[in-house]
């Protein structure tokens, strides 16, 4: 069940569910009580409208082992910016001017790796970053 909330509140991704303007989610990890991983070398959300055509993309995360520090790829329609996580829970703030409408938003990981190649588990997931929040402001 879907939670009601505005682009500017977010994905929250500590509640177990995805705000109702999202349509669908691929390349993320289940719900746990801090957030979610991504489990891929890509995570898309698709919103239900086009995205505003200038806004902020506020995103708060941590990075899984050889994540840390390297380039992550955000893609909105024709548009690439990077950010490199180097601290738990970072939040960085990124500008969008969308030349063209754009209804996804994807997450390109650098170095999807499971707890189970690093031998620290039997965790056989490709995590990259722990998603606590995703902003779109205006």
């Amino acid at each position: 069940m879907s939670y009601p909330a505005t682009l500017a509140e977010g994905i929250d991704f500590t509640k177990p569910n995805y705000p109702t303007f999202i349509a669908n989610v691929s390349g993320m990890s289940g719900y746990e009580p801090w957030g979610r991983w991504t489990d891929s070398d890509k995570a898309v959300f698709h919103f239900k409208q086009p995205l505003p055509k200038q806004f902020t993309l506020v995103i708060q995360a941590n990075a899984f082992g050889p994540n840390l520090g390297e380039a992550v790829k955000i893609n909105i329609g024709t548009v690439q910016h990077e950010f490199k996580i180097s601290e738990k829970g970072q939040t960085h703030r990124l500008n969008f001017t969308l030349p063209e409408p754009a209804d996804t938003i994807a997450l390109l990981i650098p170095k999807p790796t499971s707890p189970k190649d690093l031998q620290v588990s039997e965790d056989p997931r490709k995590l990259g970053l722990g998603l606590i929040k995703l902003q779109i402001t205006p």
